[in-house]
């Protein structure tokens, strides 16, 4: 699994054109819902004003009651993906998401691998 640093690190080499990527992100105890609250401010602006983004889906774990929330991102390029670390909107929100978290949020970069139907058989756009 990727940090954020050494993911920011790759996407910036331009290892990849669409950028897709998974963050976890793990409440503090009884946090869960000020952390989907924020996430209900922030996934409609990133989707309204980002038109890099691609996808930017905010999901909990099914089962599971310990406030993990799980995002399922997609970037049209490493480019939109800066773009989208540097916002005004990240900026803002960084600070706020930070302090609901237990812990550092996890990112993982997911690499399609050409299988089955086109659309079907990958996530991004």
């Amino acid at each position: 699994m990727l940090t954020a640093e050494a993911h920011s690190r790759r996407v910036d080499s331009g290892a990849m054109a669409e950028v897709v990527l998974i963050a976890k992100f793990v409440a503090k105890e009884g946090r869960l819902a000020e952390l989907l609250d924020v996430f209900g401010v922030l996934a409609p602006r990133i989707q309204a004003e980002e038109p890099g983004c691609l996808r930017y889906a905010v999901h909990t774990v099914a089962g599971e009651e310990t406030g993990t929330v799980v995002m399922v991102e997609a970037f049209a390029s490493a480019d939109a993906y800066a773009e989208h670390r540097a916002s005004a909107t990240m900026a803002e929100f960084g600070p706020v998401l930070a302090a609901l978290v237990d812990r550092p949020v996890e990112v993982t970069a997911l690499e399609p691998v050409a299988l089955g139907a086109s659309a079907k058989g990958r996530v991004g756009g």
